[in-house]
């Protein structure tokens, strides 16, 4: 087996022994490896050196010192036999493989084939009548490319029909998925799809009172007198009369005549007539007091900017024209107490002309 050919990882090389000329003692330490490719200059080995249990010199080399056709491996030290290997390299890097030469091998054992490259083309008429010999086909289907001559019979076991079938079928057994297009007629009972007869369905059959008679008992949708139990999901139409309670109303209503017994609850756009009662309005919303003159009103003072009520308005009012103090530019009001600030000016001189509200 040839060693690979500049493999990234080459195999470890066995030299053998070195011995001392002297007395023949085996050498486990300080062998020189020298190292020399085919067409190349001898030089010592670069690559890793062992000794084995018995003495013998492993070594390692490079990538760089095998690629060549060839290399020799020398063991050497002073004093001592030298031994040498050579090795002759394959054109793989990959150990254990060879590749064979682009010549003719005789005899050589060729392993299964995936994949084929290089092939030669196909010869012209390699596949044409002309390329076969005549006959060549007998027994081998006898085909008629063209089908002439050929009828199809109708048998059972046709399997998924997907093409357009012309006349008529006598029988389908088993379950039809679907139907696509129209169906012209159907001819005879499709009884397969029925429990019973129509026939004999109707002969059991029950009418409930007044389904086709001219008035519809009392209770029903149809009838317009009382229905005293169920809900209706919409009325369109005028309704007579509602005897009971009616949870809620949605939409306006035209017309109420009589007397409301319960709460109306969201406005009430007019009120023709007169109202017998009002009871309490619990709601206040809206609505405004008026404080009569012997009232007393709250004392309050809007801040700089925001709008007053009317009782801060008042007071501010009061205080500006009854409790002030001028000093200097600053001019100040008091609140009813006398003493506790309410409002505060700026003046634009001590005789002033303009003031400015700061507080």
């Amino acid at each position: 087996m040839s060693y690979p050919r500049n493999a990234a990882a080459p195999e470890r090389l066995a030299i053998g022994a070195v011995s001392l000329i002297a007395d023949g003692t085996v050498q486990t330490s300080a062998v020189v490896i020298t190292v020399r490719g085919q067409g190349g200059a001898e030089g010592t080995g670069g690559g890793t050196t062992v000794y084995g249990a018995s003495g013998i010199v492993y070594y390692t080399p490079t990538q760089a010192e095998t690629d060549f056709t060839s290399f020799a491996v020398i063991a050497s030290k002073a004093s001592c036999t030298p031994v040498a290997v050579t090795i002759i390299t394959s054109a793989s890097v990959t150990p254990g493989t060879v590749l064979l030469a682009p010549v003719t091998h005789t005899s050589a054992v060729v392993p299964t084939v995936t994949t084929l490259t290089n092939l030669p083309s196909i010869p012209a008429n390699w596949l044409t009548a002309a390329g076969v010999a005549a006959a060549a086909l007998n027994g081998k289907g006898d085909w008629n490319v063209g089908k002439s001559g050929y009828a199809l019979t109708a048998t059972t076991g046709l399997g998924n029909q997907t093409a357009n079938i012309a006349g008529s079928v006598t029988s389908v057994s088993g379950s039809v998925g679907s139907v696509t297009g129209a169906v012209g007629s159907v001819t005879g009972l499709t009884a397969a799809n029925l429990d019973a007869t129509i026939s004999s369905r109707m002969a059991t059959y029950t009418q409930p009172t007044g389904f086709l008679a001219a008035t519809f008992p009392t209770g029903t949708i149809a009838n317009t007198t009382n229905i005293t139990a169920g809900s209706v999901a919409s009325v369109t139409g005028a309704v007579g009369s509602v005897t009971g309670a009616v949870g809620s109303v949605t939409g306006a209503v035209g017309s109420v005549t009589g007397n409301i017994g319960g709460n109306v609850v969201g406005s009430v756009a007019s009120v023709s007539g007169a109202v017998g009662s009002l009871t309490t309005n619990n709601d206040k919303t809206g609505y405004a007091l008026s404080a009569t003159g012997s009232a007393a009103l709250t004392e309050a003072y809007a801040a700089d900017n925001v709008a007053p009520t009317l009782s801060q308005m008042l007071y501010m009012i009061w205080s500006l024209l009854s409790e002030r103090n001028a000093s200097g530019t600053t001019l100040t009001t008091k609140r009813i107490d006398g003493s506790t600030t309410a409002m505060t000016f700026t003046l634009d001189a001590a005789s002033p002309s303009t003031q400015t509200r700061t507080t």
